[in-house]
């Protein structure tokens, strides 16, 4: 592990127990692995499979109810440590659990594994499935002009950009023509998740594409920043595939801004996941001793804070003491590409007024891009009396 990494992607094979029940020494040493790291502070992908060879449909159970314990026993697991698992992959199916090459992935299976899971975690943490095709079988009905509803399960994608179905995600249909519960061509899956991502979160893996070893570096850079865009991707797994992180590494950003000269792979690194820039400050005077603030906050990164957080107004007086005053604000509002006015009535003290965020579960400090001062908390201003 590295100091700096927050998250972190375990993936544990119980093909061994494909025909059974996974046992007490089993359940422990799964629970020790998500305590180990919990407790070095970092934030979970978890990914359970059968199978890391390919061989899904060999390594599976034979019996979709033994799928079902198993999922209840993990999902149990996950519920001990939903503070820490920010996502939970797969539904344990398939060749290296990537949800393909298995009996078990028909509409119904779906549904009945995603009950458990939502039975047993309380909608914590966040299911991800493969393609967003399962996503829509989880469904009901049809909610896809309904943007504002919200279920615990996102997506993630281990072949970004490996060709033009992303190796399978996506189908060659169009929308139109599949229905809602089929695959649809990249163009349309796209759109819909340029939605779906707003709420829940999308990650994975980016692959180069065969035959683009010898494409314009800058160009294949340039895809990717607004594929991830597109998709509102959180999270890239650095270890896959090196060879087009390494394209990356060696290609410079060019753009009229802070970003230029930079090289592509520290670029989209910063771009993952929310990126919040406060862009401004104003004050104005509503009646005697109150005023109201207004920020003006950007989101520059490709997704969005997708965990509750606590935004507060924190007032440093001159002679040192604090007090700190909770805003009615949702971070999670502050969607990746637009620029959100936030207000909060205020009065003022004569002092430092600093912004900071913070993760509500734990605490945990949120950063924005700003230059920071004072543990994190970014100065937005200073009040004097006048004397």
């Amino acid at each position: 592990m590295r100091p700096e990494d927050s998250l972190v992607l375990i993936i544990v094979d119980i093909g061994f127990y494909r025909e059974r029940e996974i046992d007490g020494p089993g359940i422990l040493h799964i629970r020790e692995i998500l305590r180990f790291f919990a407790e070095c502070g970092k934030d979970i992908i978890l990914r359970i499979v059968y199978d890391r060879e390919g061989n899904g449909l060999k390594q599976e159970p034979e019996s979709f109810s033994l799928v079902k314990t198993h999922f209840e026993q993990i999902a149990g697991l996950t519920a001990l440590f939903s503070d820490n698992i920010l996502v939970y992959q797969g539904m344990l199916l398939g060749s290296w659990g990537e949800m393909h090459t298995s009996r078990f992935l028909s509409r119904d299976h779906l549904r009945e594994l995603y009950s458990i899971f939502e039975s047993r975690t309380n909608g914590r943490p966040f299911l991800a499935v493969r393609r967003p095709m399962y996503w829509r079988q989880l469904q009901t009905r049809q909610i896809y002009s309904k943007p504002s509803f919200r279920i615990q399960a996102g997506l993630f994608d281990d072949g970004i950009l490996g060709s033009h179905t992303d190796l399978g995600t996506f189908g060659v249909r169009a929308k139109e023509n599949a229905g809602w519960w089929d695959a649809w061509e990249t163009g349309d899956e796209l759109d819909f998740e340029d939605v779906l991502c707003r709420y829940v979160p999308n990650g994975g893996e980016v692959v180069l594409e065969d035959g683009q070893e010898q494409t314009d570096s800058d160009q294949l850079l340039q895809a990717a920043k607004e594929r991830l865009s597109k998709m509102h991707i959180t999270y890239l797994n650095r270890m896959h595939d090196r060879r087009l992180l390494n394209i990356w590494r060696i290609c410079t950003w060019k753009e009229n801004g802070p970003w230029d000269g930079m090289n592509g792979f520290d670029y989209i690194g910063r771009h993952l996941g929310y990126r919040f820039c406060i862009r401004d400050a104003e004050i104005s005077r509503l009646r005697k001793e109150q005023y109201q603030l207004v920020l003006s906050i950007e989101n520059v990164g490709f997704a969005n804070l997708y965990q509750e957080a606590e935004v507060y107004l924190v007032w440093k007086e001159p002679d040192g003491r604090e007090t700190r005053e909770l805003t009615d604000w949702d971070a999670r509002n502050w969607v990746s590409g637009a620029v959100i006015r936030q207000s909060h009535v205020i009065s003022p003290k004569e002092g430092k007024l600093y912004l900071s965020l913070n993760r509500k579960q734990d605490g945990k400090l949120i950063r924005t891009a700003n230059t920071m001062e004072c543990n994190g908390r970014l100065l937005l201003g200073e009040f004097y009396r006048k004397r």
